[in-house]
């Protein structure tokens, strides 16, 4: 094997190493996205759940309302 052949192989291999680490730290900078993407959306989901759960206390609170005045109503002349 010739000396420039080979200096052709090692430059081919050392470009081809720094391509693999540029696309690692596309891969890091990625998941690390993902990462916050994925706590965003827990945090959106911890507020939707919020939010249900005080949908639902106003609303024992209006048929409690409803049942008073009805209550209330029934005991008018």
């Amino acid at each position: 094997m010739s000396t420039n052949h080979f200096t052709e192989i090692l430059n081919y291999q050392s470009a081809m190493s720094r391509d693999v680490g540029e696309m690692r730290a596309r891969f890091d900078e990625v998941n690390t996205r993902f990462d916050e993407v994925r706590a965003d959306i827990r945090h959106l989901a911890r507020k939707v759940e919020l939010l249900n759960q005080d949908s639902l206390n106003l609303r024992a609170s209006q048929r409690d309302l409803e049942a008073r005045m009805d209550n209330f109503d029934s005991k008018q002349p």
